[in-house]
C-alpha cells in the first residue's frame, strides 16, 4: 500500500514541495531547517472583477469570415477573427503569502519529510547534534484551518513571520499576524511568456478595486510571544500551535468583490477562534475522519509493490510497480485537497501557485486541461469533489449566454478557450496576432456536459438530470443547431472551426488554424446531440429525442485520410507540427465512446495510425490523455509505456524543456512547468486500463499491461450507482464484486 510520500531533505523548490490543502484553501510545505516555509493559497483569491466583454459587431464579423472560409480565403478568415473576434483575457489565480518558522536548526544529521496521503497529514521531522525538532500540519475542512503542531527539544523556536508579494498590509495583535489586502487588477493579461515583467495594476476608484482579502496567524505556545513590528518572537518557546484561516470578498462570479463583497473580517475571525476552541487533537481527529473517509472509497494495490525508498528515488529507479500505486494515490488526493462542495473548482495549478504572474493565468483551460481535471473523479467515487465542476458549468452558462447571443447572434450558450472565477467565456486573445489558433474553440461548452452527462450516467440521479444536466444539455444542443451550415449533401457542420491550438499548412505555405470544420468540432456536436436524445428519451421527451437523434444522425462523420489517419480538418493538409500535443481530433475515441474497437473496427484503425504518427512523447497532460486512448483501444502495454514517459524524473533546478513533460521529485506532473491535469489524466488511465463501463457493458481487465501481473482494485464506480471490486492474479480475473449486490445481475460483465 503506497500511500505515503518521502523525501531525506527540505524541498528548494515548489516542484518539490509536500502540498496540502482542504478545497478552499492550499499550502506548499517547503520543510526547511533553519527557516521553514508555507505557501499559501486561497481558493477565491483572483485578480479583477466580473468584466464582460462586449461584441456588438461580432455576428457580421463571424458572417465575413465564414464567407472567406467558402472562398477558400482561410488566412483572410482567420484574420477577420484576430482582429473582430477575440476579447480581453482572463483574469488571474494570485499567491495570498508565505508563513515562515524560523528554528535555528542549520545543519542536520538525519531528517524526515513526508505526507500521509490517506489521513492528508504532513510531518517534518529531524535531529542535529543539538537539537530535535518535529512539525506536523494539515489543512482542515471541517474547520477551515491551517493547523501546525511544532515540538523541539534543545533549541528552542525563535521567529514567526509572513511575506506577500502582493500591496497589503502585515500587522501584529497580541498571539496573531494579520494580513489584510485589495486583490489588484491584470488590465490586458496575456498569457504566459508573452510580455515581460506583467505586473498587476492596483486603482482607486472603487469601481475597479479588486476583492478583499484577509489572512489570521494565530499562535499558541509554552513560551513567551513578543512584537518586533510585523513579526512575531517567541521567547524560551519548545512548543507552539499554529492556525491560520484566510477568506476573501469575492461573492460569487456575477458580484462586484469589492463593492458587492463579502464581510471577511468576521468571517475570518470566526474560523480562528472557532479552532482555538478546540483541541489540536480534536482538530486533527475530524480532519482525518474527514479526508480518509473520501481517500478510502476506492484502492489499488500490484505485486512487487515494496519500496523503502524515498520518493524521488522511486521516481528516479523507476522499477518498482510502487510508482504506479503512488501516482493512482497521488492523482485520488489532490482531488480530495483541491476540489471540494461549495469551492472553487481545479485550475491548472489546482489550489495552488505561488508566483504573482503564474503560467497561463493559473486559469481554467477549457479545450482540454480543466475537463481532464476531473476525468477520474466520479469513478473514484469522490462526487462531492466534482460538485465544483458542475458549478463551473452552471456559471459559465451564464455568461456564455451573452456570448451566443451578442458575438454570435444567436440563443443559447457559448464558451472558448478560457475562463477564470468570473466565468469569461468570450474568445481571448485582444487583438493579437496568432491567437486564432489558441483562442478561437468555440465548444467547449459540449466537452465541458460530457463530464455532467458521465456523472448521471454513474449516479442515475434523475433530479440532477432534470434540474441541472437536461436543461444545461438541450440548451447547448440548440446553440450547435443554430450555428449549423449545411454543405450539398445536408450534412451539417460548423463554420468557421479550429482543432484546438494545432495548425495546417496551406498550398502556398502559409500555416492557418482556422478551417471549414474540424474533426473535434463535429464529435461534441454529434455527441452533445445524441446525449441530448439519450436523456431526452429517459424524461419520457420522445419528440425532444427524435429531433436531437435526427440533427445528430447528419453531422458530418469521421473522415479517413489517404494514409489511414482520422482527418482533423475538412481536407487534408498537412500539419505544421507531426507530433503536436493535442490530439483533438480523436475526441471520439476518448473522452467519448464513439470510436469502439468492437463496434467501430475501421475507425479504431485510423485512430491507432493517428496516435502512432503523433508519437509517444510530447508535454505531460498530453501523455496522460493518450495513454487513456491506447487503454480505450485495450493495448494496456502502449499505455503503460505512456505512463512511463510520464513518469520520468524532471529535475526542477534544470532549465525547462517546454516540448517535454514528466514527474517533478513531488509526483506532480510537469507540462511544463508544473501543470496538475497530466496528474489526474494518469489516474484516469489507470481506471481504463482494468476497468470500463459502456453502458451496462463492463470490460473487466481490458487494457491490463504484462507488467501488472497480479493486483487488484476496490471501489470504482460503474453505471448505476454501483462499485466494483476486481482482483487478479497471472492477469486473469480472479474475484469481481459488484456493491449493492442486488444490481449484480444488471451487467454484462465482458472478460
Amino acid at each position: 500500500m503506497n500511500k505515503t510520500l518521502k523525501f531525506k531533505s527540505p524541498a528548494t523548490y515548489f516542484e518539490e514541495s509536500i502540498l496540502l490543502g482542504n478545497g478552499f484553501m492550499g499550502a506548499a510545505v517547503y520543510g526547511g531547517t533553519d527557516v521553514d516555509r508555507y505557501s499559501m493559497n486561497e481558493s477565491t483569491l483572483w485578480s479583477g472583477y466580473p468584466d464582460y466583454s462586449p461584441n456588438p459587431n461580432g455576428p457580421k464579423v463571424l458572417k465575413k469570415a465564414r464567407e472567406l472560409i467558402a472562398d477558400g480565403k482561410y488566412l483572410e478568415a482567420a484574420e477577420q477573427i484576430e482582429q473582430g473576434f477575440t476579447g480581453h483575457f482572463s483574469q488571474s489565480y494570485l499567491p495570498l503569502c508565505s508563513i515562515y518558522i524560523e528554528t535555528g536548526v542549520k545543519e542536520f544529521d538525519s531528517y524526515s519529510r513526508t505526507l500521509d496521503m490517506e489521513n492528508g497529514i504532513c510531518k517534518v521531522e529531524y535531529l542535529s547534534k543539538d537539537a530535535f525538532v518535529s512539525r506536523e500540519s494539515f489543512i482542515s475542512n471541517p474547520d477551515r484551518v491551517m493547523v501546525v503542531k511544532i515540538k523541539q527539544k534543545g533549541i528552542p523556536i525563535t521567529q514567526i513571520y509572513i511575506k506577500s508579494e502582493l500591496q497589503c498590509s502585515i500587522t501584529t495583535d497580541e498571539s496573531s499576524i494579520i494580513l489584510r489586502g485589495t486583490a489588484p487588477c491584470y488590465d490586458h493579461p496575456v498569457g504566459w511568456r508573452r510580455f515581460e515583467n506583467k505586473r498587476p495594476t492596483y486603482y482607486e476608484a472603487d469601481s475597479k478595486k479588486g476583492m478583499k482579502y484577509k489572512g489570521i496567524l494565530k499562535v499558541e505556545c509554552n513560551g513567551t510571544l513578543r512584537f518586533n513590528g510585523d513579526y512575531m518572537e517567541l521567547i524560551d518557546t519548545t512548543e507552539a500551535t499554529l492556525y491560520f484561516a484566510a477568506c476573501t470578498s469575492f461573492n460569487g462570479f456575477n458580484k462586484h468583490p469589492y463593492s458587492e463583497g463579502l464581510d471577511v473580517e468576521n468571517r475570518c475571525n470566526n474560523y480562528i477562534f472557532s479552532a482555538i476552541s478546540k483541541s489540536y487533537e480534536t482538530l486533527k481527529s475530524a480532519h482525518i475522519r474527514d479526508f480518509s473517509y473520501l481517500f478510502n472509497r476506492t484502492d489499488f494495490t500490484l505485486c512487487d509493490n515494496t519500496t523503502t525508498l524515498p520518493t524521488d528515488a522511486v521516481l528516479k529507479e523507476h522499477k518498482s510497480n510502487a510508482l504506479y500505486e503512488l501516482l493512482f494515490n497521488f492523482g485520488k488526493y489532490l482531488t480530495i485537497s483541491a476540489s471540494r462542495k461549495g469551492g472553487q473548482p481545479m485550475h491548472l495549478q489546482g489550489i495552488w501557485n505561488e508566483q504573482l504572474d503564474p503560467p497561463w493565468n493559473s486559469n481554467y483551460t477549457i479545450n482540454i486541461n480543466t475537463q481532464m481535471n476531473y476525468l477520474p473523479t466520479m469513478a473514484l467515487n469522490l462526487a462531492e469533489c466534482f460538485d465544483p465542476y458542475v458549478t463551473l458549468a452552471t456559471e459559465l452558462a451564464v455568461e456564455g449566454r451573452k456570448i451566443a447571443k451578442e458575438w454570435y447572434g444567436v440563443d443559447g450558450v457559448i464558451s472558448h478557450h478560457n475562463t477564470d472565477i468570473w466565468r469569461m467565456a468570450n474568445p481571448v486573445g485582444s487583438g493579437c496576432k496568432g491567437s486564432q489558433f489558441w483562442a478561437f474553440f468555440n465548444t467547449s461548452f459540449g466537452w465541458i456536459l460530457w463530464g455532467l452527462s458521465e456523472k448521471f450516467r454513474l449516479e442515475k440521479d434523475m433530479d440532477y438530470l432534470q434540474n441541472t444536466l437536461y436543461p444545461l444539455l438541450t440548451e447547448c444542443a440548440e446553440t450547435y443547431i443554430s450555428l449549423f451550415c449545411e454543405d450539398e449533401n445536408g450534412n451539417l457542420f460548423i463554420s468557421p472551426a479550429t482543432s484546438p491550438e494545432n495548425i495546417f499548412v496551406l498550398p502556398n505555405g502559409e500555416v492557418s488554424a482556422v478551417t471549414k470544420y474540424s474533426a473535434i468540432n463535429n464529435a461534441i456536436c454529434r455527441d452533445t446531440l445524441k446525449a441530448a436524445a439519450e436523456f431526452a428519451l429517459i424524461l419520457n421527451k420522445n419528440d425532444a429525442a427524435e429531433r436531437y437523434t435526427e440533427y445528430a444522425n447528419r453531422v458530418i462523420p469521421y473522415e479517413i485520410s489517404s494514409d489511414g489517419r482520422i482527418m482533423e480538418w475538412d481536407t487534408e493538409y498537412p500539419e505544421a507540427e507531426i507530433q503536436h500535443r493535442h490530439v483533438s481530433h480523436l475526441y471520439g475515441l476518448h473522452p467519448a465512446r464513439e470510436i469502439n474497437p468492437t463496434l467501430t473496427p475501421e475507425l479504431t484503425d485510423a485512430a491507432k495510425k493517428s496516435l502512432d504518427v503523433r508519437g509517444d512523447a510530447g508535454t505531460g497532460w498530453c501523455i496522460a490523455w493518450k495513454a487513456n486512448m491506447w487503454a480505450r483501444l485495450f493495448d494496456g502495454n502502449r499505455a503503460l509505456k505512456l505512463l512511463d514517459n510520464q513518469l520520468e524524473y524532471v529535475d526542477p533546478s534544470e532549465e525547462i524543456n517546454y516540448s517535454k513533460g514528466g514527474t517533478y521529485p513531488n509526483m506532480l506532473c510537469a507540462h511544463p512547468p508544473f501543470q496538475i491535469d497530466g496528474n489526474f489524466g494518469a489516474t484516469s488511465a489507470i481506471i481504463e486500463m482494468i476497468v470500463q463501463c459502456n453502458g451496462n457493458n463492463i470490460h473487466i481487465l481490458p487494457a491490463l499491461p504484462d507488467k501488472w501481473q497480479s493486483g487488484e482494485i476496490k471501489g470504482i464506480c460503474i453505471t448505476d450507482g454501483a462499485t466494483i471490486d476486481i482482483k487478479w492474479q497471472n492477469r486473469i480475473a480472479t474475484d469481481v464484486k459488484i456493491h449493492p449486490e442486488a444490481k449484480a445481475d444488471n451487467y454484462n460483465l465482458i472478460y
